[in-house]
């Protein structure tokens, strides 16, 4: 009994002393709230294209359509005003390596199911990956996709280029999905004189994204010219924030506070009206909804839930989100886990539908609880002014963290990168 322990299901014990004893029951439940929450999946859905762009390290509040002061991303503004835009969306880990196997999968952990790709493909998408860099990593989770010609190793102004032609000569009689990634906004930071805030880490962060901005633009603009907005959906997502010095901190994968945790979602669908939405949702819902938006079901273990309704101004009560921080192999790049100097570092995060957030610190047996809605900053530690809050979220967390556990396969990608068999530790 520690809390480090691995939860054994219906033996009597709290192994990890959070949460209770682990029962089947207790998998089974938690599983069928989550899949009653898969949508409709209609088959007269219409068959929209869909070009999903994965923008790396990419802050929300660093977006104006999130209220940034700076002129950052005008362009994806301007999509931002005719979408639907989740203001509060988080990724359920501050690094790409875990978070992409997450929300490819729709799943808390490296799931062995298909990948929201696999399944367009087998419903007769062309699923198109146009990789800019670091293609291997996006190849682990971006299955069923072909790689567009003269696409790798590309800057992303060439990526755009390739986009665009590609998709010029997409045929009218089946539908596409574009799978583009944006790296640029991940650091290191490099200096663009057409996008100059500054010389300091967050003017070049900001000149980055902007420049991001400016050939998504231009996407977005042969989009409007080619007519295609008319039969799109459009998904722009992070798979998690970037520290820029908060709480001392300049970087990402080591933290479960909102800079590194805090991602925007924006949705365009043309059968949609704009609109934003403050509910609290997670990427992992993004594999869900762009299935339920094409009217395909979804895997039966999927984990997300389908934003449709809230996207339609339904009501939709979203389940607690969850998110892990692990220390990362790139700490000790030429250390065994076994001879790292000191243990594993674990942290998990449970943020409820009325914005309480709770982080637990497992090697120090500590806790934080902030009110998002009062302090975004998380300033204020409310752990030992809301007890009741706090036991309540204590409870779910450890149900999740059994479950968690229990399910993540052992061979699972995230496991594998941590442990050293795959080389490519930028994160």
């Amino acid at each position: 009994i520690n809390p480090a322990q691995k939860e054994i299901p219906e033996d009597g014990i709290d192994n990890n002393q959070l949460g209770g004893d682990l029962s089947l029951r207790d998998i089974e439940d938690w599983f069928n709230a989550h899949s009653a929450l898969h949508g409709q999946s209609g088959a007269g859905s219409r068959r929209l294209n869909l070009v999903y762009v994965f923008i790396d390290a990419a802050r929300a509040d660093h977006f104006g359509a999130y209220g940034y002061c700076r002129n950052t991303t005008p362009n994806l503004d301007k999509l931002a005003s005719k979408s639907v835009v989740f203001e509060n969306g988080y990724s359920p880990a501050a690094n790409t390596f875990e978070s992409a196997a997450r929300f490819m999968k729709s799943s808390y952990w490296d799931a062995p199911v298909e990948t929201w790709t696999e399944v367009l493909s087998r419903n007769g998408y062309d699923t198109i990956l146009f990789p800019e860099r670091r293609l291997s990593m996006l190849e682990r989770y971006v299955k069923g996709a072909r790689v567009a010609p003269n696409s790798e190793g590309k800057y992303l102004k060439d990526t755009i280029d390739v986009a665009v032609g590609t998709l010029s000569n997409a045929p009218i009689d089946r539908p596409f999905c574009a799978y583009i990634y944006a790296v640029e906004p991940h650091m290191p930071y490099a200096p663009h004189n057409q996008f100059n805030f500054g010389t300091s880490l967050v003017d070049l962060y900001d000149g980055e994204l902007a420049f991001t901005d400016h050939h998504l633009g231009r996407l977005l603009d042969w989009m409007e010219q080619s007519g295609r907005m008319k039969d799109t959906m459009i998904v722009i997502m992070a798979d998690h924030g970037e520290s820029l010095g908060e709480r001392g901190v300049y970087r990402h994968s080591s933290q479960l506070y909102n800079e590194q945790s805090h991602v925007p979602i924006i949705f365009y669908l043309p059968t949609l009206a704009a609109r934003r939405i403050p509910d609290y949702v997670t990427t992992i819902d993004l594999g869900t909804t762009i299935l339920d938006s094409a009217g395909i079901p979804c895997p039966d273990k999927y984990i997300g839930a389908s934003l449709l309704p809230l996207m339609r101004g339904e009501h939709l009560v979203h389940p607690p989100i969850y998110a892990e921080q692990t220390l990362r192999e790139k700490e000790f790049p030429n250390l065994r886990p076994d001879e790292y100097p000191q243990p594993e570092l674990k942290k998990y995060m449970i943020l409820s539908p009325d914005g309480h957030k709770l982080i637990y610190n497992r090697e120090y047996q500590t806790f934080e609880l902030f009110d998002l809605k009062t302090d975004p900053a998380e300033l204020n530690n409310l752990i030992d002014y809301l007890p009741d809050v706090a036991a309540n979220l204590k409870h779910q967390l450890g149900r999740f963290i059994d479950i968690v556990t229990v399910l993540r396969p052992e061979n699972a990608d995230e496991r594998k990168y941590r442990f050293g068999t795959d080389r490519d530790t930028t994160d």
